[in-house]
């Protein structure tokens, strides 16, 4: 099968350009080649499957006309993963990553380039206190205050959306900005993940460690991003053995408790285990009402109060759901110019799929529900080991805090200590199968649903 001709290609680029302009053909076609031709058929190929898929959709129409104004006819085009162009867009994205390894040597890393994915909001006057958050608070202060801060690591861990990122780039923040000499550096595990490999591969490794092990605060999110990545796992012990050698602090954030991390190695998890430990819950109905004011006052906008009581009323999960909440009520105010009221809220929420799911509940109250029914204790449903006696409440439990919640299945999971989310979605099956079968049971769960959602 023949390849097109390099001046063939050439052209359509050049009409494929002058239709979607620099930037879009940039985007999403510098990177892609033709493989064959062969009949009426052109195979491309692409880096990955997001590139197909976006191309597929979005610029099928504009590369078949280029092809036919080019070669006379208009052919069907299959794209196809060419394993040369993924290796160069990873290396690409590795490398992306990386930048900032070749900076390690810098003698005055206060000056260097923000880090990145850091949010220029995400700062401690930003952050709104309430009864789920007050002791991390206090712990963030401490590290922010105290050079020499009694515990080491800080562990932070909850459900996502509840503000982990936000404190642990505050914390860079207010680091940053004060002339007391300390070094902050801030990157999630996968960013971690990505500079090693590069310094590995790129002989870099001396740079990567000096530059992780020379900080004052070492800040690391989304540490369950680790698991079974051996090792990476290896290095991040002795990152954090270096660190603690020297008395310099560490500060880790991850969706669940460090002793829940059953994929990372145990000399590890009691490292992370060995200082102060901090959860961080969901937000009550006066915090989240905070949490929208705040978020309202940055932008200089004004929303009624019993709009945002009537969103927070709704909206009992994360905090992005919350305010992705008021930001879709804006948007549809500004789009409809109608004035801002309960009426509105209500519309627009319901058009921009994102309804109030009330009552959203904790999982810990379902566990209460169905614990009573049983006559358990809820942590007997959370043990990762079940007994004949558990396992079809334990099962209930998930399928009544899937239905009954904002959760998403991981989230579950990761609450009722269970391997991952495909353990939620066959809870969920075999409850509903069970109820179809046994009436019985059907009418107990039925009840036990109507009492979470009272609650």
């Amino acid at each position: 099968m023949p390849p097109l001709q390099t001046d063939t290609w050439s052209e359509v680029l050049d009409k494929i350009k002058a239709t979607v302009g620099d930037q879009r053909f940039s985007l999403w076609f510098q990177n892609i080649r033709p493989l064959s031709l062969q009949g009426e058929v052109v195979r491309l190929g692409v880096p990955n499957l997001f590139v197909q898929d976006w191309l597929e959709t979005n610029f099928k129409d504009v590369l078949r006309t280029s092809l036919a104004d080019t070669l006379g006819n208009a052919p069907n085009i299959v794209f196809v993963i060419d394993a040369e162009l993924f290796q160069a867009s990873r290396k690409r994205e590795l490398q992306a990553s990386a930048e900032i390894v070749a900076e390690a040597s810098s003698a005055d890393r206060k000056s260097a380039s923000p880090a990145p994915n850091i949010r220029p909001d995400f700062t401690i006057k930003n952050f709104v206190v309430g009864s789920c958050n007050k002791l991390l608070y206090a712990c963030a202060l401490e590290i922010i205050e105290n050079p020499s801060c009694p515990f080491y690591p800080l562990f932070i861990h909850g459900l996502s959306g509840l503000g982990k990122t936000h404190l642990l780039q505050a914390i860079w923040h207010e680091l940053r900005a004060r002339d007391d000499g300390r070094t902050a550096e801030y990157l999630s595990a996968e960013t971690f993940t990505n500079q090693y490999i590069y310094a590995i591969r790129n002989n870099r490794l001396d740079a990567f460690r000096h530059r992780f092990r020379n900080a004052e605060v070492l800040l690391i999110d989304d540490v369950h991003f680790i698991n079974n990545k051996r090792g990476v796992q290896e290095e991040l012990l002795h990152t954090f053995e270096a660190l603690d050698s020297r008395r310099r602090r560490l500060v880790l954030a991850s969706d669940v408790h460090p002793k829940m991390l059953m994929q990372i190695k145990e000399t590890l998890i009691n490292r992370f285990a060995s200082g102060m430990v901090v959860g961080i819950g969901q937000p009550d109905f006066t915090t989240r009402v905070a949490i929208l004011k705040a978020k309202l006052r940055q932008q200089r906008r004004r929303v009624p109060e019993e709009v945002l009581r009537y969103i927070a009323r709704g909206f009992e999960g994360s905090v992005r759901d919350l305010t992705g909440a008021v930001t879709s009520v804006l948007a549809y105010a500004a789009l409809t110019g109608e004035k801002i009221d309960i009426g509105l809220a209500r519309t627009a929420l319901s058009k921009l799929g994102r309804p109030p799911q009330s009552p959203l509940t904790a999982i810990e109250n379902v566990e209460k529900v169905v614990a009573r029914h049983y006559g358990l204790k809820p942590s007997q449903l959370r043990a990762r080991r079940q007994t004949r006696a558990t396992r079809l409440p334990r099962r209930i439990c998930m399928a009544l805090a899937r239905e009954c919640t904002s959760f998403s299945c991981r989230e579950i999971a990761q609450h009722f200590n269970a391997a991952n989310h495909s353990t939620v979605v066959f809870a969920c099956k075999r409850t509903a199968e069970q109820r179809r079968k046994d009436p019985r049971l059907n009418e107990l769960v039925a009840a036990m649903a109507a009492e979470i959602k009272k609650a």
